[in-house]
């Protein structure tokens, strides 16, 4: 599994955080790789960019017992090794989450801003080098899900680079682009404000946030909550979708 995205990705690994992508790994460990590609500060079009250096072109090596060094002999000492252990094929890239927009979403005059019609583009063009036969990195058989942006704690930004209006114009781009190319989307902007607005209904939120510090650290990257309601999302959409994908005995 791939998650490319950025910082929120990038993110996702802390532990501290609950992070969604580390979540993930838990989830799959033994079973499937989760590499985490996010990187900070990229919105879609600069992912693009760098795209051919995070999707494989090629199914990763098989690792054969009979081709490792005739001296280099498992440890008794190391986590028993079965031959169950091992793929007998070369691993293909089951699934790949796309997770941008939060950079795209910002204010125009921001550097790191991406006009909605380019970063429905380089949306399009990212699943592309996946589906398209043409593609050095095609790859039929990989599974794509879209995130959408989550929403922005307004109120908790020291400056105003982010509002919800905007965010939720790449939010619904995002499920627009998951729509034309056939994936699904989790609309991560859509629940996070749900739960928010539920909060607020029942009197739950404290302090000078709106509620929305329950869920983001900072206004902007999802704290142990908000990395909560991403990872359930995701995991409800697998076992909707590709239910081949769901554990039987997940880690306890």
């Amino acid at each position: 599994m791939l998650v490319f995205g950025d910082s929120i990705t990038q993110f996702g690994n802390s532990v501290d955080r609950g992070g969604f992508v580390a979540r993930l790994a838990n989830y799959y460990q033994r079973q499937m790789d989760v590499i985490n590609r996010g990187f900070s500060q990229y919105n879609a079009s600069g992912a693009l960019g760098i795209a051919g250096n995070v999707f494989p072109k090629t199914a990763s090596p098989v690792y054969s017992r009979s081709a490792a060094p005739a001296k280099s002999k498992p440890s008794s000492a190391l986590w028993p090794l079965r031959d169950s252990n091992f793929p007998k094929s070369s691993s293909k890239l089951q699934l790949c989450i796309l997770f941008f927009g939060t950079n795209d979403a910002l204010a125009p005059s921001h550097p790191r801003a991406n006009p909605i019609d380019s970063y429905y583009h380089a949306m399009h063009s990212l699943v592309a080098l996946l589906r398209d036969s043409n593609s050095k990195h095609y790859s039929p058989e990989t599974r794509i899900i879209i995130v959408t942006p989550p929403p922005v704690g307004e109120l908790m930004l020291a400056e105003p680079t982010l509002t919800n209006a905007r965010t939720s114009a790449y939010a619904q781009m995002a499920k627009r682009v998951a729509t034309e190319v056939g994936a699904p989307y989790v609309d991560v902007f859509a629940e996070i404000q749900a739960h928010v607005k539920q909060d607020q209904a029942n009197g739950n939120v404290t302090g000078e946030y709106d509620g929305y510090d329950k869920y983001l650290g900072d206004g902007i990257h999802p704290n142990f909550h908000g990395n909560s309601v991403i990872y359930e999302l995701i995991m409800s959409t697998i076992g909707s979708k590709w239910p081949e994908l769901v554990l039987q005995t997940p880690p306890s």
